[in-house]
């Protein structure tokens, strides 16, 4: 609650801060409000769109919150940029490795439910 409370400040006294709207998202995201989280987080891609490391974040909540196939959507996004930065791709390497079989698990699971 304590670090929501600052993201919260940091938001209004800095507005457009791609890295404060990503704290807010993980702030959010630690107390269970992952829809709040995905606002803060795709804002922070909105601000900042050629950085995967936001992008992931905006992943991972949307397949917390059951959005596979915009999840899906989005990491293909992301490794897009990663295919045109070798410095990046390299850094989040397992990152987004971890991603993408994470969303083929859930889009799996969604099949299987129909």
């Amino acid at each position: 609650e304590e670090a929501l409370g600052l993201a919260m400040r940091a938001v209004r006294l800095v507005p457009d801060n791609p890295d404060i709207e990503d704290t807010m998202a993980s702030a959010l995201i630690g107390i269970g409000r992952d829809a709040d989280a995905l606002t803060h987080a795709e804002r922070a891609v909105s601000l900042r769109p050629d950085d995967a490391g936001l992008r992931f974040r905006e992943v991972e909540i949307l397949l917390a919150l059951g959005r596979h196939e915009r999840a899906a959507a989005k990491l293909s996004r992301a490794g897009s940029l990663l295919d045109r930065k070798p410095a990046a791709r390299e850094l989040h390497h397992q990152s987004y490795e971890e991603l993408r079989h994470a969303v083929q698990q859930a889009s799996a699971r969604a099949r299987e439910d129909m």
